[in-house]
C-alpha cells in the first residue's frame, strides 16, 4: 500500500564509480512538502544521491521507490523533478525568456506561458528583471533566475547543488525568502546540499549528515525561522518566541 505522505523511500542503496564504492544508503524516507538539507565534506556522496534521486544515475544495487514506484519504473520523475546545478547555466537572452523556456519544451500556450512567467517572478522577488539580459546578471541572480526557471514547470521535487556557494550575503537571504515561498505556495519538496551551516538551519525541517557515502542521524530542526534583520557583522534570527544573534 502506498504512503501519499512519503516521496521517495530508499532501502540498501548502492552506488559505485568503477570499482570505488561511494554511497551506501541503508534506510532514508523523504516525506511531501518538506526542505531537507543534506551536509557532508567534498566526496561524502551528496551529489551522487541527488543524481539518482533525479535519475541521472541509477544504483547498482538496492530500491528507490518514488511515490511508492521504483524509479526505473516511474516514467514521469523526470516532469515532476527538476535539477539546479551549483553553477547553473543560462541560456542567452532575457530572464523572462529563460523562467519560460521549460514551458515552452513542454507546449504551454503563450498566453498561459505568460502569466505563469509573471507570477513566478513575483513568487521569487524577481519582479523588474524580465527584460534584465543573463549576461548581466550577477553570481546570486543567475542562481535566483535558474531557482525561478525550475519552478515555473512546477515540480513535485526541487534539488539543488549547492545553491548559496560563492553568492553574496544578499542574495543568500533572497535564496532563502524564495525557498520558505516554495514550500507553502507551491507545496513542493525541496531537497537541498550545502556547506554552509547557518544558511540549512535557517530554512531546513529536517538535516541529514553524509560521510564517507553513509548516512548519519538525521536530525528535526528545531531553530528554523527567518531573518528579521542584517548589520555588518550580525544577523537578527527569529525563531518561534526566540530572537537569536548570529555573527
Amino acid at each position: 500500500m502506498k504512503d501519499d505522505k512519503v516521496l521517495y523511500s530508499i532501502r540498501n542503496l548502492q552506488f559505485r564509480y568503477s570499482q570505488n564504492p561511494v554511497l551506501r544508503v541503508e534506510r532514508l524516507e523523504i516525506e511531501r512538502g518538506k526542505i531537507y538539507v543534506f551536509l557532508g565534506p567534498n566526496g561524502s556522496g551528496k551529489t551522487t544521491l541527488f543524481k539518482i534521486l533525479n535519475c541521472l544515475l541509477y544504483p547498482v544495487k538496492g530500491e528507490v521507490l518514488f511515490m511508492g514506484d521504483p524509479l526505473k519504473q516511474s516514467s514521469d520523475i523526470r516532469d515532476k523533478t527538476v535539477y539546479v546545478h551549483q553553477n547553473p547555466l543560462l541560456l542567452s537572452g532575457s530572464v523572462m525568456y529563460n523562467v519560460a523556456y521549460g514551458l515552452k519544451l513542454r507546449r504551454v500556450p503563450v498566453e498561459e506561458r505568460k502569466k505563469i512567467v509573471s507570477k513566478t517572478l513575483s513568487d521569487t522577488g524577481l519582479s523588474g528583471f524580465e527584460y534584465k539580459k543573463s549576461t548581466r546578471l550577477s553570481s546570486g541572480e543567475v542562481q535566483r533566475v535558474a531557482i525561478a526557471r525550475a519552478l515555473a514547470v512546477q515540480p513535485e521535487v526541487l534539488l539543488l547543488d549547492e545553491p548559496v556557494s560563492n553568492i553574496d550575503s544578499e542574495n543568500i537571504l533572497k535564496i532563502e525568502e524564495t525557498l520558505l515561498q516554495i514550500k507553502e505556495k507551491y507545496r513542493c519538496t525541496v531537497l537541498i546540499c550545502t556547506h554552509n551551516l547557518p544558511f540549512a538551519y535557517r530554512i531546513c525541517d529536517e538535516l541529514i549528515h553524509l560521510e564517507n557515502g553513509e548516512i548519519g542521524e538525521t536530525a528535526e530542526n528545531i531553530l528554523k525561522g527567518r531573518v528579521i534583520k542584517q548589520e555588518e557583522q550580525f544577523i537578527y534570527f527569529k525563531s518561534g518566541e526566540l530572537t537569536l544573534i548570529c555573527s
